[in-house]
């Protein structure tokens, strides 16, 4: 093996960390590699992100569905009910979706910054 560097020939023994002509350094370029390897942004909150993004949308998409009948949501006002089952699937959704959203951007802006 030589050298990338000087190419001059290294001892065909263990890998050396050293270059003894040059002083080119082998083990660092190995440990930045796997050091760089282990900084790689898990995929866990990209994966649980769109998850709850996808929830979010099916649970607001359910409440609109729910709250489509105009009669029926005038007589949850008119009994005094605060809120029909529709709102409150909308307002989930929107906080799952929102939940979701915060992920995908903390996993993005990690995967920036590395």
């Amino acid at each position: 093996m030589d050298c990338p560097v000087c190419g001059k020939p290294l001892s065909a023994g263990e890998d050396q960390a050293i270059c003894p002509h040059c002083g080119h350094a082998f083990a660092l370029e190995n440990q930045g590699d796997s050091a760089a390897a282990e900084k790689r942004p898990s995929k866990h909150k990209l994966v649980v992100g769109i998850f709850f993004m996808l929830a979010g949308i099916v649970s607001i998409i359910c409440g609109i569905v729910q709250n489509d009948d105009l009669e029926r949501r005038m007589e949850a006002v008119l009994a005094g009910r605060s809120a029909n089952p529709g709102t409150v699937w909308i307002i989930v959704g929107a906080i799952v979706l929102v939940v979701g959203v915060i992920l995908l951007v903390w996993h993005f802006e990690k995967a920036k910054q590395d």
